[in-house]
């Protein structure tokens, strides 16, 4: 049997009536302007689906690919070969606000992508992942609630792995627990960990730039700052400086330096010529010395001598005790 109809009109090809009242049809319909090669489906409640280039569509009269499930040309799933030669595709997509959530099979490499070429990588949240697993998410201040982080991995315990980025400055990225009570553990079963430092050679190496410093702060205003910095000027001055910030927002004083000439000092950075300098008055109620040659100098100006340096006596006790020269 041969029926034909009117081409790109959208005339009905074959009407078939249903049983009773006659009100229940299905008709076929050959193409319509814009869809020569279409054959459309229709049944009372209206359109039901499209033979549209090689394609079939349920609710899509032009469908893209091999199978398209769709209301009323709006949001649906799509399968079938993708665009580009040697993959196969699956996405939920809806056409009228661009939306969507894609699967792509390439033949060659087995990868499952989002969106884009034969990269291999999955994004969530983002239709261009630009590495493996690439997660775009909103940025909030670092917190123990799950929802402000971007990534929350928790197994049947009661504890979360939270990852977010910071919405304020200076918009760093942050990881913690979901309790302030829950410990994170690095290496627990042991081993190094690196903190700017690729090849960790103890349990905690720090990278460390000329200058820079481990700081031990009062609270997340950073108003008050305890720190220790590192130098490597020469062979000489080579040293680990201990400040102190006892003034809100101002940066923490130098009260103690160790390792210029392998020597340390107090009041000053640069103890060249005894193992213990101290610029600033020293105060004890008594000292030992071991050795003929050892000497304990007064500075200038000292209140007790005017200039002179205070020499050694012993006790009986085998103490010293100070007495000025005179």
């Amino acid at each position: 049997m041969l029926v034909q109809g009117k081409r790109n009109t959208g005339s009905v090809v074959i009407d078939m009536i249903g049983f009773g009242a006659g009100t229940d049809t299905l008709q076929i319909k050959g193409g319509t302007s814009g869809a020569a090669n279409a054959i459309s489906f229709y049944d009372t409640g209206g359109f039901l689906g499209t033979f549209y280039n090689s394609n079939f569509g349920i609710g899509r009269t032009a469908p893209d690919y091999k199978l398209v499930i769709s209301n009323g040309n709006a949001e649906g799933i799509e399968l079938g070969p993708g665009y580009v030669s040697g993959n196969n595709l699956w996405q939920n997509y809806n056409r009228t606000t661009s939306a969507y959530i894609k699967e792509t099979h390439y033949a060659s490499t087995y990868a499952f992508l989002t969106a884009g070429g034969n990269t291999g990588n999955v994004g969530i949240g983002t239709a261009s992942p630009g590495s493996k697993l690439t997660v775009l998410g909103p940025s909030n201040a670092a917190s123990n609630t799950p929802s402000d982080a971007i990534v929350d991995i928790h197994g049947t315990s009661t504890a979360h792995l939270l990852m977010g980025v910071a919405n304020v400055s200076p918009y760093g990225a942050w990881i913690n627990t979901d309790a302030t009570g829950q410990p994170l553990v690095l290496q627990g079963p042991g081993g190094n960990v690196g903190i700017g430092n690729r090849n960790p050679l103890a349990r905690l190496t720090i990278g460390s730039s000329q200058g820079s410093s481990l700081d031990f702060s009062y609270d997340s205003s950073n108003g008050y700052r305890n720190n220790i910095s590192n130098y490597w000027n020469s062979s000489a001055d080579t040293r680990m400086d201990f400040n102190i910030g006892r003034t809100a927002n101002v940066a923490p004083v130098t009260v103690m330096s160790v390792g210029y000439n392998s020597n340390v000092g107090i009041g000053t950075t640069s103890p060249t010529n005894y193992k213990l300098e101290v610029n600033g008055t020293v105060e004890g109620s008594a000292f030992s010395v071991d050795g003929a040659s050892s000497r304990i100098f007064a500075p200038a100006g000292a209140t007790y001598n005017g200039s002179g340096t205070i020499q050694r006596e012993w006790n009986s006790n085998g103490l010293f005790n100070s007495k000025t020269s005179r």
